[in-house]
């Protein structure tokens, strides 16, 4: 099994999987299979072994605590791809992976400011100093476009459209051990999009742009001048783990809830709901793969909007005394 593995690592995963797929590959084989079933010939393993081994990373084993049966089913889902990848390659005739019990699903809330939060927000964001105005728009970028961090990184000057508010997300940036920043394709096909920002956020990024050419001037060849939106102070892309230590740093100053820079976009996809968008116009706008997503994650919020439509009906059409 354990040979199967690496086969399958390096021989698919690594040329067709993106970096940050990988990462969670690598502890799925390293940690939870090869340790666990990685002795057993990859023909001889049964349904019962694979299910032992779920069951085994829910409870824990050999040291190790239990995981989270999102994660489980996540590391199911490489096993599944190693036994896949040894059918096609003739090794083995069947799979194991058929009929499991999988550990049922978590289903948690997606945590989001509210109305006073947001005032609180924008009024903090308002006081920056010009020095921090990349952060200012980083910020905006995921409130008022949704955007996902390594969207909001990836972003570069020719993906905006200043006449529209047009942006284009064409591309992420994100960080690997041993690799560090580095440049990907956007999360999903349907995450390749573009989007239309609020005129106040457009004319933020165009004072960006001008302090970034200012900044060009002083400093000259010591500028790099990359083609990100988001750069550091010598004009190299934004290093990511600037981004979420300084929005650490700024919730805790302003005495502000810990939601993350993810938090921001379910507040966006908050605030489209109670505007009236509908689900598929906020599916579109997140870059969500799936109807399903949108609506696994923000379930309630469509049950809130589904109500005011409900009392919205009620009072146009029974508000009054009838005859």
């Amino acid at each position: 099994m354990e040979q199967v593995a690496a086969l399958y690592k390096t021989e698919y995963a690594e040329r067709n999987l993106k970096k940050s797929a990988m990462r969670g590959i690598n502890t799925a084989i390293n940690v939870w299979i090869v340790p666990l079933i990685g002795n057993r010939k990859i023909a001889k393993l049964t349904r019962v072994d694979v299910q032992q081994w779920i069951n085994s990373m829910s409870d824990g084993t050999q040291g190790k605590k239990g995981i989270s049966p999102k994660t489980i089913r996540n590391y199911y889902s490489v096993l599944r791809g190693i036994m896949d990848f040894a059918i096609d390659m003739g090794i083995i005739s069947d799979t194991p992976c058929k009929n499991i019990r999988l550990p049922k699903k978590e289903h948690k809330e997606a945590t989001y400011y509210g109305h006073s939060e947001m005032e609180r927000l924008l009024e903090a964001l308002s006081a920056l100093s010009g020095d921090e105005l990349k952060f200012k728009v980083a910020i905006y970028l995921a409130l008022f476009g949704g955007l996902r961090k390594s969207e909001i990184l990836g972003l570069n000057w020719e993906d905006v459209n200043y006449e529209t508010g047009e942006i284009k997300i064409c591309r992420t940036r994100q960080i690997a051990p041993k690799v560090g920043v580095y440049e990907d394709t956007p999360k999903t096909e349907k995450s390749a999009r573009s989007i239309v920002l609020p005129k106040e956020v457009v004319f933020l990024l165009k004072s960006l742009k001008v302090q970034q050419s200012e900044a060009k001037l002083m400093l000259a060849n010591k500028y790099e001048d990359s083609p990100a939106v988001l750069r550091g102070d010598f004009g190299k892309p934004l290093y990511p783990q600037v981004l979420q230590r300084w929005f650490t740093s700024f919730l805790k100053e302003n005495n502000l809830p810990h939601i993350g820079l993810h938090g921001l976009r379910h507040t966006h996809a908050s605030m489209l709901a109670h505007m009236g968008a509908d689900k598929m116009q906020v599916s579109t706008r997140l870059g969500h793969s799936q109807l399903s997503t949108t609506l696994n994650i923000y379930t309630h919020l469509f049950e809130e909007a589904d109500r005011t439509i409900a009392d919205n009906l009620s009072q146009q059409f029974f508000s009054k005394k009838q005859g």
